[in-house]
């Protein structure tokens, strides 16, 4: 089971794991993040998980809740607390900065693909163009 004193540190662990599983914008209370551990597919869900579909308000609240907040949610201090809540504490930070990052670059994504659509039309007219020549 988990040491008392390591019980805080893996609730604080926890909670946003569980947050981002039901994409929730909240605090995970003690009973429900149990209930989620004992699913059957928790690990599943974990390792399924769509990076790309956290909506924005769970995003948001999970980097000022816990990934701003170093002193309370710090990976490698869960890490030494806990075996276990240490890789999960990661997986939080992770996802969410990749999901992060994955959003900023959209309109640079946007603009590319406009570019190789506007390619695609140029070369068709140069094509054209040639046979006319």
């Amino acid at each position: 089971g988990v040491q008392t004193c390591a019980l805080p540190i893996f609730k604080t662990a926890l909670e946003p794991v569980v947050a981002l599983l039901r994409k929730v914008p909240k605090k995970i209370d003690w009973k429900d993040i149990r209930a989620e551990l004992k699913t059957t597919d928790f690990v599943q869900r974990v390792i399924n998980f769509d990076k790309d579909d956290i909506p924005p308000k769970v995003k948001d609240f999970i980097s000022k809740e816990y990934l701003e907040n170093s002193a309370e949610f710090n990976v490698e201090a869960i890490h030494r607390a806990s075996q276990a809540a240490g890789p999960l504490a990661l997986w939080v930070k992770s996802i969410v900065e990749y999901s992060q990052i994955f959003h900023s670059i959209e309109p640079l994504r946007a603009e590319l693909e406009s570019l190789e659509t506007e390619e695609v039309t140029l070369m068709e007219e140069k094509a054209l163009l040639d046979e006319k020549v």
